[in-house]
């Protein structure tokens, strides 16, 4: 509502001064709506399907963009263009009445009978039995996992491993940013039609997504991102080499990267809702689409440099992708592993990973006991066990 309702006044304002005002109250509202809903359908699956979900989130995403410029090409009247790409985001306010609330949300937030009537409401529409002791278990999950009173994005910087990795999915999301945006304002330097450019940088975000899903569930987020920037920045210098060539050649290469750098955006996102705890999922979130969109607004002088040498925004997104490239190596391997709930469970959260260590997807699992000792170090992998707790009298819990 507020995207839409400020999106339309930023049309019919005349002074400067409100142009700027609507333009921020209707632009405020964009990161909640692509990260929230996103998060909400997450918090909702099981691990197998959360790179299907963010694949058919930028899918969509893909769609969008490439009909973008044939709608600006056939409108070629900015008002036309506004009411075209406003006036839809009506039919999302109807999310309200058929998106459920996450469960792990409302369980974070000791809402007990909510996240007790909501289960019971999943499980009857998927054709589930509800499971027996159903209140008296989500009490006790609330009793393990809500010890901290949550004060928002502030306390991810609380923890030493929770903070370091707030910072690098942070610089991460940023580096992302950056470069998708960069890259693509810099169409308007590329040789040819510019709507046709921006089509197919567009369209490439398809195959792009579908390469994404397939590295993401099996060669694992930690390297399919940290190698996607790596090729990204590659064909960044390489197309510093093709400026005065064919222009075929140059659009190729920009492809390529394009291609990438996508790649890497959509894992990003992954492990943004993976990484983080389910109580500060949407501030951290948040937190790094903040700081990446405070840096994104550089995005276009990037661009603008290629007036003063053609070769200085490559040289600049090289630089950004090599950034990216050694602080995702420094996530760990998220791959069909259990969501953390807390903070203390973020901060031991795949703690025992080694930096040179690769963990695609397993064609089969082991059986290990796991102690509560060794659950609270980080010693054991979640993802790729089937677990039995057991107490200190060795009876199974």
């Amino acid at each position: 509502m507020m995207y839409t309702v400020f999106g339309l006044v930023r049309l019919y304002v005349t002074s400067y001064e409100w142009i700027m005002i609507t333009m921020f109250l209707a632009s405020t509202s964009y990161p909640p709506i692509l990260e929230l809903s996103y998060i909400i359908v997450l918090e909702q699956v099981s691990p197998g399907w959360r790179t299907r979900i963010s694949s058919t989130t930028f899918i969509l995403w893909t769609f969008g963009m490439s009909f973008l410029p044939l709608i600006a090409w056939l409108s070629r009247d900015w008002f036309t263009l506004g009411l075209i790409t406003t006036v839809p985001s009506f039919v999302s306010v109807l999310a309200w009445w058929f998106l459920p609330e996450s469960p792990r949300w409302l369980l974070s937030c000791n809402r007990l009978k909510e996240t007790v009537d909501l289960l019971r409401t999943i499980a009857q529409r998927n054709g589930r039995p509800v499971p027996e002791k159903l209140e008296e278990t989500v009490q006790v999950l609330a009793n393990t996992h809500n010890t901290e009173k949550n004060y928002g994005f502030i306390q991810l910087f609380k923890y030493s491993k929770v903070r370091m990795r707030t910072l690098l999915l942070t610089v991460n999301y940023t580096c992302n940013n950056l470069f998708y945006y960069g890259l693509s304002y810099n169409t308007t330097n590329m040789s040819g039609n510019e709507f046709i450019n921006f089509f197919l940088l567009s369209i490439t975000e398809l195959p792009s997504t579908v390469l994404a899903w397939w590295g993401a569930s099996y060669i694992g987020r930690r390297w399919t991102e940290a190698g996607c920037f790596l090729m990204a920045s590659v064909c960044a210098v390489i197309a510093i080499f093709t400026l005065n060539s064919a222009v075929w050649l140059n659009i190729s290469i920009h492809i390529l990267s394009k291609l990438f750098i996508t790649m890497s955006y959509l894992v990003v996102y992954i492990q943004c809702a993976e990484i983080y705890p389910t109580t500060h999922r949407a501030a951290g979130t948040g937190l790094s689409s903040l700081v990446a969109s405070t840096f994104g607004t550089t995005a276009p002088y990037i661009a603008f440099l290629a007036d003063r040498n053609p070769w200085i925004p490559y040289v600049i997104l090289f630089s950004i992708g090599t950034l990216g490239f050694l602080c995702s190596s420094f996530l760990p391997e998220t791959l069909d592993a259990d969501l953390p709930q807390s903070l203390m469970d973020a901060n031991t959260f795949l703690a025992s990973e080694k930096y040179f260590s690769y963990k695609g997807k397993r064609p089969c699992t082991k059986k290990v006991v796991v102690n509560e000792t060794s659950r609270l170090r980080g010693e054991v992998n979640l993802a790729h066990s089937e677990i039995n707790i057991s107490n200190t009298n060795g009876k199974d819990d």
